[in-house]
């Protein structure tokens, strides 16, 4: 379901580097799946898919209005500016009706359930802006060394 890019983790990198953002990939899908073992999720991997074709799809819109390095820069969640966000770009939010979450477990209380909702939400959003960054950097290098050859 996730995708692995364990072979690029590195924690010692730079923040921006393909090897940073792969090791806190690799951190972020570990909790979910730690949350997972105790909450027992039905529609985990469904969630996944609507979370990630929702990033692929807000960052091609982005790219339309704001420039690729603003865009990469907020995938992982670095600012370098205040003018890197157009006001026409889209946030990588996951406060959509459809994005909700079925457990195996009715929770107890409401409030507990709506809070851990919210986290695997954000959780899942993260995971899937460092999915779509990791993919257009490596994609990016991929074909540029192709147009060099």
């Amino acid at each position: 379901m996730f995708k692995d890019f364990s072979e690029y983790a590195d924690e010692n990198e730079i923040k921006s580097s393909v090897a940073y953002q792969a090791h806190l990939h690799g951190e972020l899908v570990a909790y979910i799946l730690h949350l997972n073992k105790f909450i027992n999720l039905v529609d985990l991997e469904r969630m996944y898919n609507l979370h990630q074709t929702h990033s692929l799809g807000t960052f091609q819109n982005n790219l339309i209005v704001t420039r690729t390095p603003d865009e990469l820069n907020n995938l992982i969640n670095m600012k370098e500016n205040s003018r890197t966000m157009s006001y026409r770009s889209n946030q990588y939010d996951s406060h959509e009706k459809h994005m909700t979450l079925t457990y195996q477990r009715k929770e107890p209380l409401y409030d507990a359930h709506h809070s851990t909702q919210r986290i695997i939400n954000n959780l899942m959003v993260e995971v899937c802006k460092k999915e779509t960054y990791i993919d257009h950097v490596q994609n990016y290098s991929a074909e540029n060394l192709a147009k060099t050859e």
